[in-house]
């Protein structure tokens, strides 16, 4: 089992503040394929707003979908844009103001496509490059981790 970031936009946080403390169970996007999401893995989502990293919560991947399979089953009003799905089971309640500590930022690391690690470089004051977790990102199990712990 592998675990992934994946980049919510902070518009999609806030269009879902009123989704709080329901599991998390679905996610639509262009790369989960790509990047090596599978049934089993975990997603965690995360979120950039104002220099912080929000984490919303986690869920294991049931099932990798196209966009076209999941609609003709279901009701797409609600799903952001994307054409891939990521049906999810073991969701943990979203939140939408939890943000990580500058701590464990600094100990967040992630896998390249080549298997090398590489920190989310934080600098003093706790400011990273937003882009160092843009759309889907492997993490080492040890980061995997912090998460969970961050998650309850």
């Amino acid at each position: 089992m592998t675990a992934f970031t994946y980049q919510w936009t902070n518009r999609c946080r806030l269009t879902m503040l009123a989704e709080e403390g329901r599991p998390l169970d679905l996610a639509a996007g262009d790369s989960f394929v790509a990047r090596g999401v599978a049934a089993g893995d975990r997603v965690y989502v995360v979120v950039v707003n104002a220099g912080k990293l929000h984490l919303i919560g986690r869920m294991q991947v049931a099932r990798v979908c196209s966009r076209s399979e999941w609609e003709a089953a279901n009701s797409a009003a609600d799903l952001w844009p994307g054409e891939e799905v990521l049906i999810g089971t073991a969701g943990t309640p979203m939140r939408f103001h939890r943000t990580l500590p500058t701590a464990v930022l600094r100990q967040l690391r992630f896998q390249d496509r080549k298997g090398k690690v590489k920190p989310l470089n934080v600098d003093e004051h706790g400011w990273f490059d937003p882009q160092a977790v843009r759309s889907v990102r492997r993490l080492t199990p040890a980061a995997a981790g912090l998460l969970d712990a961050q998650l309850g």
